[in-house]
């Protein structure tokens, strides 16, 4: 498997157990700030899961019979250059990444203008920036409200607007945004954002009520259902009529006592999962050896290839493909590659124990897996399963 779409694959399901957790255990809890710090930090985690060294080749110790090296240049091997080799998979991921990209810079570009054209004013000895053209929200330490703000709850939603901005509400939302572009593919990862703007709508709505009675705080907040909204996917926004229920509720909640934090604890089991789904990816030779017949490191008779070495050597130069841009790159090294013979003298179970380059890994294996048969090792004169590690050294002139 690649290692990039390894890397998207572990990243992306852990993204979603993560939620998964937050969304059946931890949503209707008044801990608001835990609850930010969990989905944040989830987030973290989730993208180091695929670097995680659980069964990872790269780490693992060269154990068993090493053959000679076998080495490869540029005058003995073809190059690639056929179009076919083209990961178009890894294109197509790319081009909706720009796609991405460049509708969060023009969403980017719309606010910046917006704001270029809104007016200045001091109201609370706060800078705030007002316009009709988009209702109240912040972005960064910027305010912006919109001039038809009736003067009975514009103190109000400027404090709820300033709770944005002093919790940092907003760094947030751009890393949200840049796992969005990253994983434009996943539909999903929108409901992990929109559970975050709502925890930060939490927040900001717990400390501006403290200033003033609940009743008077949600009736402002009514008061704007029918404004003009703010539809910028990365600013905070005070009006938001899908979640205007849910905080209503939350308003009126009960605090959570302490002894609902032990709802923290149920979600163990889930990063259980995301560690098993890492593990998962990459099969260690010790566990293949476990549901097979033993794997004999040595034998009497050591398994050879048809025609004995030179054969052996022979095959792998002329099978091997250097890529033409790697030797152009410089690129040159050792691949160790193990690899278990059965008692058919089949070949399976490669990997790479050393890695060199992504390409040149996946090159060596697919050579190595393809390899004919083999006669067998013996040992006491029954056949029997041998590992053996076969060094490719790519070198240049």
């Amino acid at each position: 498997m690649s290692e990039f779409i390894r890397f998207l694959l572990i990243s992306n399901v852990s993204l979603m157990v993560v939620w998964a957790g937050y969304w059946l255990f931890l949503r209707k809890t008044t801990f608001h700030s835990l609850n930010r710090g969990y989905l944040l930090l989830g987030s973290v985690v989730s993208l180091l899961m695929p670097f995680v060294p659980v069964g990872s080749t790269t780490t693992q110790q060269i154990i068993g019979l090493q053959l000679p090296a076998i080495e490869v240049g540029r005058s003995l091997l073809p190059t690639v250059t056929e179009a076919g080799e083209v990961n178009w998979l890894l294109v197509a991921y790319a081009l909706g990444a720009m796609i991405a990209l460049g509708l969060f810079v023009r969403a980017v570009s719309s606010m910046i203008r917006l704001l270029n054209e809104s007016d200045s004013e001091i109201i609370e000895g706060q800078l705030v920036l007002r316009s009709d053209k988009a209702g109240p929200f912040s972005f960064l330490s910027i305010i912006h409200l919109p001039k038809k703000l009736p003067l009975s709850g514009l103190r109000t939603i400027l404090k709820h607007e300033i709770a944005h901005v002093e919790l940092g509400h907003s760094y947030d939302v751009l890393w949200l945004s840049f796992l969005r572009i990253l994983f434009w593919f996943n539909p999903a990862l929108a409901l992990y954002q929109r559970s975050l703007r709502e925890i930060h709508e939490y927040q900001a709505d717990a400390l501006t009520h403290i200033s003033s009675s609940k009743e008077h705080y949600v009736k402002v907040q009514l008061d704007q259902l029918f404004q003009l909204p703010s539809e910028l996917s990365f600013a905070n926004s005070f009006h938001n009529s899908n979640d205007l229920k849910k905080r209503i509720e939350m308003i009126y909640s009960e605090k959570t006592s302490k002894w609902g934090g032990m709802r923290y604890f149920m979600v163990l089991p889930l990063v259980a999962i995301i560690g098993l789904l890492a593990a998962c990816t990459e099969t260690p030779t010790e566990a293949i050896q476990e549901e097979v017949e033993k794997v004999y490191k040595e034998a009497d008779v050591m398994p050879e290839f048809p025609g004995g070495m030179p054969e052996l050597m022979q095959y792998m130069v002329e099978s091997i493909k250097y890529p033409k841009e790697l030797q152009e790159a410089n690129i040159a090294g050792k691949v160790f590659v193990r690899f278990v013979v059965d008692t058919e003298g089949k070949v399976g179970q490669v990997e790479v124990v050393k890695s060199l380059h992504e390409q040149l890994d996946a090159e060596a294996v697919r050579v190595i897996s393809g390899m004919p048969d083999w006669t067998p090792g013996k040992k006491d004169g029954k056949a029997v399963n041998v590992e053996l590690v076969l060094p490719i050294s790519y070198t240049l002139e």
